[in-house]
C-alpha cells in the first residue's frame, strides 16, 4: 500500500465517519423538524425542504457506507454484487437529483410567495407542491436508468459499458443538472426573493421577519452552492488530468483528494442545513401589517384576515379574503367589498364573519408593536370589551 493509500483509509476511517454523521444528523433534524411542527406541514417550501432532507439522507447512506466499507475495511459491495454494482450509483445520482431539484423548487417557491402578483402567489400551494414532487421523483428515476442497463462488474471494478452513457453522465448530468442549473435557479430566484420582501409594508414584525427570512434565503443558497463549488473545483482538476501521464503515487494522490472532496462535500452540506433550519425556525407564521382604504380606513391584516377600524370603538368588522393572501379595500359601504392588489381588480371575495379567537390572537400581535398611543389604546378598549363578551 503506497503512503497515499494509508492516509486515504485513515481520513475515510477517522475522518469521513464523523464528518458523515454529522451531515445526516442535520437531514434527519429537518425531517422531525418539517414532520412535528403543523405550520410546516402545510407550506409548500417547507414540504420541498423535507423531501430534499429524505433525499440527502439516502444519498449520505449510500454513498458514505459504501465508501467507509472500500475504502476503511477493503470491502467493497459494488466489485462483488452485480446487482449492488448496477444499484449503488443509480441510487446516489437519483437521490441527489431529487434533493437538489427540491431545493432549487423550494428557492423558487419562496419567490412565489412574496410576489406582489396574485396569480404568481397561487403556485405557492401545498396540493401542487405534492404533484410536483411526484413528478419529480419519476423523472430522476427513470432518467437514471441506463446506470443499471449499462454498469457491469468488468475485472474487479464497476464500469459503464457504454462511453456514451459515461460521457453523459459525466458532462451533462454533473455539469449541466446538477451544477450550471441549480446555481442559476437559486441566484436568481434568490435574488428575486430578497427584493419582493424589500418592497413589504415596513412595521415591525415585517422588519424583523424581512431580515430572518433573507438571512435564511442565503442560508439556502449556501446550503446549495458551497458543496457544488468544491466539487467543480475537483471536476475541472480530474478533467484538465485525465490526458496526461501519471505515475501509480500520482493516481493515489488524486484518489485521496476525490474522498476529501467527496466527504467535505457531504459535511458542508450538513452544517449549511444546521444553519439554515435555525434561521428557519425563528422566522414568525404570523405576518401582520397595517393598510389604508382610498377614503382613508384603517386596517389590520394578519395572513388572510382583514380588520377595520372604527374611530370610536375600534375594529368592529372582520373579514375574511378567501384569495391567497390578497389585500381587500373597504369602502364606506361595507357591502361594497373591492379586491385590489398592485393596482389590478380581481373578483371580490365573499366577506365572512370569523371567529372572535382569531381576533384577540391579532390584537395580541398588534399590542406588541410599535403603534401610536391612540390606535394601541383603541385596540386595548375593543379586547377587554370582547373579552367581556
Amino acid at each position: 500500500m503506497s503512503l497515499w493509500s494509508h492516509r486515504t483509509q485513515i481520513f475515510v476511517l477517522y475522518g469521513g465517519f464523523p464528518l458523515a454523521a454529522i451531515s445526516l444528523i442535520g437531514c434527519i433534524m429537518n425531517i422531525i423538524t418539517f414532520s412535528s411542527v403543523r405550520m410546516y406541514r402545510s407550506r409548500s417550501c417547507t414540504f420541498y425542504l423535507s423531501i430534499a432532507a429524505v433525499a440527502r439522507c439516502l444519498h449520505i447512506l449510500v454513498a458514505g457506507l459504501s465508501r467507509v466499507l472500500a475504502i476503511g475495511f477493503n470491502i467493497d459491495p459494488s466489485i462483488i454484487s452485480p446487482l449492488w454494482c448496477k444499484m449503488r450509483l443509480y441510487m446516489i445520482i437519483t437521490c441527489y437529483g431529487i434533493a437538489v431539484t427540491c431545493e432549487c423548487l423550494a428557492t423558487v417557491d419562496s419567490f412565489s410567495m412574496t410576489s406582489l402578483l396574485v396569480n404568481i402567489r397561487r403556485w405557492s400551494n401545498i396540493k401542487r407542491a405534492h404533484q410536483i414532487v411526484v413528478c419529480v421523483i419519476l423523472f430522476w428515476a427513470l432518467h437514471n436508468l441506463p446506470n443499471i442497463i449499462f454498469f457491469n462488474l468488468n475485472a474487479n471494478s464497476c464500469v459503464s459499458s457504454s462511453s456514451i452513457w459515461s460521457f453523459y453522465v459525466n458532462y451533462i448530468i454533473n455539469w449541466a443538472l446538477n451544477l450550471i442549473i441549480p446555481l442559476t435557479i437559486c441566484t436568481v430566484f434568490g435574488i428575486l426573493t430578497y427584493r419582493n420582501i424589500r418592497t413589504l409594508k415596513a412595521t415591525n414584525q415585517l422588519q424583523r421577519a424581512e431580515r430572518q427570512l433573507t438571512h435564511m434565503i442565503f442560508g439556502q443558497l449556501i446550503v446549495i452552492i458551497s458543496p457544488i463549488m468544491i466539487y467543480v473545483a475537483y471536476f475541472i482538476y480530474a478533467s484538465s488530468m485525465t490526458t496526461l501521464n501519471k505515475t501509480t503515487e500520482q493516481n493515489a494522490f488524486e484518489y485521496f483528494i476525490y474522498n476529501v472532496v467527496n466527504i467535505i462535500f457531504a459535511f458542508i452540506y450538513g452544517v449549511c442545513i444546521i444553519f439554515y433550519r435555525h434561521n428557519m425556525l425563528s422566522i414568525p407564521s404570523n405576518a401582520v401589517s397595517f393598510i389604508k382604504s382610498q377614503k382613508g380606513n384603517k386596517m389590520l391584516v394578519m395572513n388572510d384576515y382583514i380588520f377595520k377600524f372604527n374611530k370610536t370603538v375600534g375594529p368592529t368588522k372582520y373579514y375574511r379574503c378567501k384569495h391567497s393572501r390578497c389585500i381587500v379595500t373597504l369602502h364606506t359601504d361595507l357591502n361594497d367589498v373591492i379586491s385590489k392588489f398592485n393596482g389590478e381588480h380581481c373578483h371580490p371575495p365573499e366577506p365572512e364573519e370569523i371567529e372572535i379567537r382569531k381576533f384577540k390572537e391579532a390584537v395580541k400581535i398588534v399590542l406588541n408593536l410599535k403603534l401610536r398611543p391612540s390606535l394601541k389604546s383603541m385596540m386595548k378598549k375593543q379586547y377587554d370589551l370582547t373579552c367581556q363578551n
